[in-house]
């Protein structure tokens, strides 16, 4: 039996720590592998079709399906914004977020850095995304560029707040003028080729991500902004 697909896209608060863990650090052959991988697979779908591989379409959906039944585009099972909000959403000004985790998180390989302009209102300290635990006094907009082991870089932490924030003015699009935005505050504690027990409760980048959080959230409540 077919059912009915539907999809309700929620901004949310995001009061969350991401993980982004690798390895070592000289780990770059079995990600260029998986590149490819990723590659060849991703190719054999054309986003631009109106059907799957073997030309069938789900009838019920609307969405290109392939020989095993799969969704052929993600991009099709997506409905047009403005999405519908969840009753749970609650606005904030600024809407942090703490990167950890290794050398993903940091950016490595990321050279060289590409997200050099802010086009929103997104934010890091003026010590850059890979904030460190002193001089957290001031904020700048959330842009690329720190420098790693000799070399600037380009962290997830931009992409991922810039991607976010658009989706999210997509969808509140009809909310009031002064809400129609989710503007989020970033920040980097990840140590490269280190295990759980070495960022865990009681180590010293645990209390350096705690004093980043602490310290956007008085950034913020001195602004007058609401803060999660």
């Amino acid at each position: 039996m077919n059912k009915r697909r539907s999809l309700s896209f929620a901004p949310i608060g995001f009061g969350l720590t991401l993980c982004f863990a690798c390895g070592a650090e000289d780990d770059s052959a079995s990600l260029a592998a998986s590149r490819d991988a990723s590659s060849k697979d991703d190719a054999t779908l054309d986003p631009t079709s109106d059907a799957g591989p073997n030309g069938s379409v789900d009838e019920d959906a609307g969405i290109p399906v392939g020989d095993d039944g799969g969704k052929a585009s993600l991009d099709a099972a997506l409905p047009v914004p403005p999405w519908k909000v969840s009753p749970s959403f609650v606005y904030r000004d600024i809407n942090y977020v703490l990167a950890t985790g290794q050398s993903l998180s940091l950016g490595s390989m990321g050279t060289p850095p590409l997200t050099l302009t802010q086009p929103y209102v997104n934010l890091t300290f003026k010590t850059g995304v890979i904030s460190g635990s002193t001089g957290l006094t001031a904020t700048m907009p959330l842009v690329e560029g720190d420098v790693r082991v000799g070399m600037a870089v380009e962290t997830m932490s931009s992409s991922f707040a810039n991607l976010t924030t658009k989706m999210a003015r997509e969808a509140l699009v009809l909310a009031p003028v002064t809400q129609r935005s989710h503007d989020l505050f970033v920040s980097c504690n990840g140590v490269g080729a280190t295990a759980y027990d070495g960022l865990k409760f009681g180590t010293a980048p645990f209390t350096q991500g705690l004093a980043q959080v602490t310290a956007a959230m008085n950034l913020a409540k001195n602004a007058g902004k609401t803060f999660v």
